[in-house]
């Protein structure tokens, strides 16, 4: 229990202060995380995840430094294996790195599979990861609209399709507009 409180209160103190975060990084806190990640106790994991998703938010330097350490491989890996109150705070990891627009960084999870697992994340009867797995997809193809074959290979399209049967119309909406937009055959260009 100590340990989450601690790791509770660094999750504060980065979401508020670059400087902070700066520290953190220069104390070399983040190569415990990986361990951490490890832990089988997975209010830890949350911790560590939200901790990550703060520190992205911060300067690219950051995150370039967690890449080094393969802690976003980490994340990507418990994404797909791990429960779901897990993978509600990891999600948000990757809709951070995906919300800075750089095409370095979203290349980095695309050579990493990242794709591959959006349509398992879909399958959750949790509205919040679908919503957030819907803005990924979005933010992805806003940069790289030359991926929406990829996106139909791993069955996006079939998935966006059933979900304008759901129960939340946030994510109908979503799905609609991604259907037309990018999915449209007339406007699909990577046949």
């Amino acid at each position: 229990m100590l340990i989450n409180l601690r790791l509770r209160i660094i999750g504060y103190l980065v979401a508020d202060d670059e400087s902070i975060v700066e520290y953190v990084i220069n104390c070399k806190i983040l190569n415990n995380f990986k361990n951490l990640l490890n832990c089988e106790d997975y209010s830890i994991r949350i911790e560590i995840a939200w901790i990550l998703s703060n520190i992205i938010l911060s300067h690219n330097i950051y995150l370039e430094y967690m890449i080094e350490l393969d802690l976003i491989k980490d994340c990507l890996k418990l994404l797909f294996n791990d429960n779901l109150k897990v993978k509600k705070e990891l999600i948000w990891i990757f809709v951070n790195i995906i919300s800075k627009n750089d095409l370095k960084f979203t290349n980095y999870l695309l050579e990493n599979n990242f794709i591959e697992i959006l349509p398992e994340l879909i399958n959750f009867l949790d509205y919040d990861i679908i919503y957030l797995v819907l803005i990924c997809i979005q933010n992805i193809l806003k940069n790289r609209p030359d991926l929406v074959y990829k996106f139909e290979t791993v069955g996006i399209l079939d998935k966006l399709e059933l979900l304008q049967s759901c129960q939340n119309e946030e994510i109908i909406n979503l799905s609609i507009i991604l259907i037309d937009k990018y999915f449209d055959n007339d406007n699909n260009f990577t046949y």
